[in-house]
């Protein structure tokens, strides 16, 4: 296995940069706009399967637009729903904005289980719908801001990568897809 992943992110590095908005469509505009950030794949009314939020069952709906800045992932999510989640957690701790990063679990047991002996608390555990993959998210909020998101590695060929290869050489037309 290369130390790199296809987009250039290193194996044990950060590969997504995570941010919550108000309004999906205006900062998908605007990161695309400013930045040059895209194109942005979007997936409305987002609902992991099995997911459980500080020991509760979480049914959090939430829409998330995935696009590329160089080889670094920017996820932009709109909560949905009203109820307590991670995502109302982060809002209301620090308002719109940063949210959490993703490093990919090459092993995701064994990350996970590192993270907790190393502090982290497991803040949401869940499965990606219509799929066998797992997420967590941790926070440690002593040493870092936001939270941490372990991601399977299979995210990175289903997902990521593709998302990646649309932004390269992307000419800034059909700045949002729909996510498939």
């Amino acid at each position: 296995m290369s130390n790199l992943f296809p987009f250039g992110q290193p194996v044990k590095g950060i590969v997504q940069m995570a941010y919550t908005v108000e309004n999906i469509h205006a900062a998908m505009d605007a990161w695309s706009t400013q930045y040059g950030v895209g194109p942005f794949f979007l997936n409305e009314g987002y609902v992991g399967e099995n997911s459980v939020f500080r020991g509760q069952p979480d049914t959090t709906s939430f829409d998330v637009a995935m696009g590329f800045s160089g080889g670094m992932m920017i996820e932009l999510i709109e909560v949905k729903t009203p109820a307590p989640s991670i995502y109302h957690e982060g809002i209301e701790r620090s308002g719109y904005g940063f949210h959490h990063v993703g490093i990919v679990a090459t092993d995701f047991d064994a990350d996970l289980a590192r993270y907790r002996d190393q502090g982290f608390d497991l803040v949401v555990s869940g499965n990606i719908p219509e799929t066998p993959f797992r997420y967590a998210y941790l926070e440690n909020p002593g040493m870092f801001p936001g939270y941490l998101e372990l991601i399977p590695p299979q995210v990175v060929a289903v997902m990521m990568t593709p998302i990646y290869r649309a932004s390269v050489g992307w000419s800034g037309k059909n700045p949002v897809r729909p996510m498939k």
